[in-house]
This record gives structure tokens, C-alpha cells and sequence, in this order.
């Protein structure tokens, strides 16, 4: 085994002690959070966990499995983006953040209600969408529905290739946000079903079988709509997507509309 694939590090260990009895305190006497806990709960294994609390040498975490450990102990986000670099030697990625707490999530409806009239939404770092407000759930009626996508949606949904004018520019610039997942993060299950539905379109497969671009996001861009609650007729908007500095791995779509809607 490479030294690369290994972690030692004493500071590991006090970390881990100072968690697991901190979390101890927080949340309560009820059950006690022993070291067989932790490696039952977010299955490591005893003698690993042991290992990794008295600094000894043992093969490094994968990015899920230190997700699940910064979950049990209730690291805030510094302390996971440190349990990362310690136990994983990587920092956290999109697909390895911790989902906002109440607070901030109640702040991005604020941010939602104060758009209307303005579509706007509030997205994860694959897309899915975690709130929309009233605007947009008239405009896209789709972002009402369990497990709501936007990649999915636009690259496979029918509406979505006669609604979004220039659809054909538009994939693959989600093609590209796509590939930049799979890169970073590898076939997670929510990617490899994005990946799947790719394959068995025709269209799709073909784009992104001959396209090898990479794209980290988009925003600041002017497209053309023609949606059913606008009569069909073409309505130009710009799109800003915001990161919001307490939830930086998610983001807030805004589609401000540049042709009178009424």
C-alpha cells in the first residue's frame, strides 16, 4: 500500500476524540457515543476507527464514508472541510456537501419571496431543486414535482426542446456541467441516472459522445423561452445564478425577464 493511500496523523486522532465526546455532550447521556457506534454507524469498522483515533497509520477514507462520520459527530462546515483534508486527503466536493441548516434555508426563502414577481429557484449542486418560489412554479410547473431536476428536465423532457428556444445550443452546455461532475466526483448514483438517460436518447448520446467539453456552470447568459403561460410567445431573459456564502454549494437561480411578460 502506497504511503499516499495511508493517513497517520496524530492531530486526526485528537480531533476525533474531541468530537466524539463533544458530541457525547450535545446530544445528551441517552447513548453513549463509543467508538463501536461511530464505526457501526458509518461503517469503517471498529479496528479502523480505533486505529484513526490513536493516529496510527490506516488507509485513508472515501469522501462518503467521511461524509457519514462528519454527520454522526455534528461537525459544523469548517470542522468537516478539515475532517476531509485529514481523513480523506481531498477537500469536500459539490457532491460531498453538507446540506444548509434551517436558518440559512429560511434566509434563501426570503431571498425567493422578495424576486416575485421574478422566477426564481434554489438548487443544489446537481441541479435538484430544494425551493422555488410561486413565479417560477408558474412558469415551469415541473418544479413542483418529487425529485425535480433542471439538467434532466431540459435534456429530456419534451416541452423542454420546443420551450427553450435554441435548445440545441443550450445541451451542451449542460452536457458540459455533467461531464464536470462525473470527472470530479466519479458515477455517483445521481449522476450515473443523468449518464443513463443520456445513452438511451439518441440525440443526447450522440452529442455527448462527440462533445468533450467541460463546464462548471452558467449564468449571465440571455436565451429565449416560449412558454404556455406566456401564450407561446418568445419572452428574452437573462439568467444570474447566485452562491449564497452561507450554502456555497448551492446556488440561486434567477430569470429576469427582458420582454414585457404582460
Amino acid at each position: 500500500m502506497s504511503d499516499d493511500a495511508r493517513v497517520s496523523q496524530p492531530r486526526l486522532g485528537e480531533l476525533l476524540k474531541e468530537w466524539r465526546k463533544r458530541a457525547q455532550y450535545r446530544f445528551g447521556s441517552g447513548s453513549r457515543i463509543t467508538q463501536k457506534y461511530l464505526a457501526d454507524r458509518t461503517g469503517i469498522g471498529w479496528r479502523t476507527y480505533q486505529a484513526l483515533e490513536a493516529g496510527e497509520p490506516r488507509r485513508r477514507l472515501s469522501p462518503a464514508t467521511t461524509d457519514a462520520l462528519a454527520r454522526e459527530l455534528g461537525l459544523a462546515a469548517d470542522e468537516r472541510d478539515l475532517l476531509f483534508v485529514l481523513a480523506a486527503r481531498v477537500m469536500p466536493g459539490p457532491g460531498d456537501a453538507a446540506d444548509p441548516d434551517a436558518a440559512v434555508m429560511d434566509d434563501l426563502r426570503l431571498v425567493l419571496d422578495s424576486a416575485e414577481p421574478t422566477p426564481a429557484v434554489v438548487l443544489d449542486a446537481m441541479w435538484n431543486v430544494q425551493m422555488h418560489n410561486r413565479a417560477i412554479g408558474i412558469w415551469f410547473p415541473y418544479v413542483r414535482e418529487p425529485r425535480a431536476n433542471v439538467i434532466r428536465w431540459s435534456l429530456s423532457h419534451p416541452d423542454a426542446r420546443t420551450q427553450i428556444v435554441g435548445w440545441d445550443h443550450y445541451v451542451h452546455q449542460w452536457l458540459g456541467i455533467l461531464r464536470k461532475h462525473l470527472t470530479d466526483r466519479g458515477a455517483r448514483p445521481d449522476v450515473q441516472e443523468l449518464v443513463t438517460l443520456i445513452e438511451a436518447d439518441p440525440v443526447l448520446r450522440a452529442i455527448w459522445e462527440e462533445s468533450r467539453d467541460i463546464r462548471t456552470d452558467v449564468g449571465g447568459e440571455r436565451s429565449t423561452l416560449r412558454l404556455p403561460c406566456h401564450g407561446g410567445r418568445p419572452v428574452e431573459i437573462v439568467m444570474h445564478v447566485l452562491s449564497p456564502g452561507a450554502a456555497p454549494h448551492y446556488k440561486v437561480g434567477i430569470l429576469t425577464p427582458i420582454t414585457p411578460t404582460t
